[in-house]
C-alpha cells in the first residue's frame, strides 16, 4: 500500500519511494499515479458521507469501499473488466461479496460490482449507498438479496 484516505486526511508514501516500498506501483506512469491519487480522494469523499468516518465500523463492506474507489477513479479499466468476465465464464469467482476483497483479483472483482450497480441501478442509487456501514443496508436499499445481486452481476458481465 502506498496511500490511504479517510474523512479528514490522505497519507501517502513519497512517490519516489514506491519502487522500493511497493511492488505494484510505478510513479513514473503519470496516468496510473493520477488514478491512484484519485482512488484515495474517492475514499476521502466516501468517508466524509459515511457514518464511519474511517470505515472501521463497516461490516462486510470492503468490496464496496474499495470497489467504489477503484471504479470511480478509473482504475477499473477494460482490461480489468475482461479479467473479471473471464473469471465469471470459468466460474472462478467467489460466491459471497464478503470474499470479493481477497486474492489477486480483489480490485477487479470489487470494481466490477460497482460498475454493475452504476449501470443497472443508476448513479443516483449508487450515491445513495455511500452512508451505509452494513452489507444488509446496501442490499435493502437495492431491494435485492445477495444471491440475486450475484446472479444479476454475473449475467450483466456475460452480456
Amino acid at each position: 500500500m502506498v496511500a490511504s484516505g479517510i474523512s479528514q486526511k490522505l497519507d501517502m508514501i513519497s512517490p519516489v519511494r514506491w519502487i522500493i516500498q511497493s511492488c505494484e506501483h510505478d510513479y513514473t506512469n503519470k496516468d496510473e499515479t493520477q488514478r491512484l491519487v484519485t482512488h484515495e480522494l474517492v475514499h476521502i469523499y466516501h468517508a466524509q458521507v459515511n457514518r464511519s468516518k474511517d470505515f472501521s465500523e463497516t461490516d462486510n463492506l470492503d468490496w464496496f469501499v474499495e470497489g467504489l474507489a477503484t471504479y470511480a477513479s478509473g482504475q477499473f479499466t477494460k482490461d480489468k473488466l475482461a479479467q473479471v468476465q473471464q473469471a465469471v465464464k470459468e466460474n472462478n469467482v467467489p460466491v459471497s461479496l464478503n470474499d470479493f476483497w481477497k486474492g489477486k483479483m480483489r480490485y477487479q472483482l470489487s470494481g466490477s460490482v460497482l460498475l454493475f450497480v452504476d449501470k443497472i441501478y443508476g448513479r443516483k442509487k449508487l450515491i445513495s449507498l455511500l452512508p451505509f456501514t452494513k452489507k444488509s443496508e446496501i442490499l435493502s436499499e437495492l431491494n435485492t438479496t445477495e444471491e440475486r445481486l450475484m446472479a444479476d452481476w454475473k449475467a450483466f458481465l456475460l452480456k
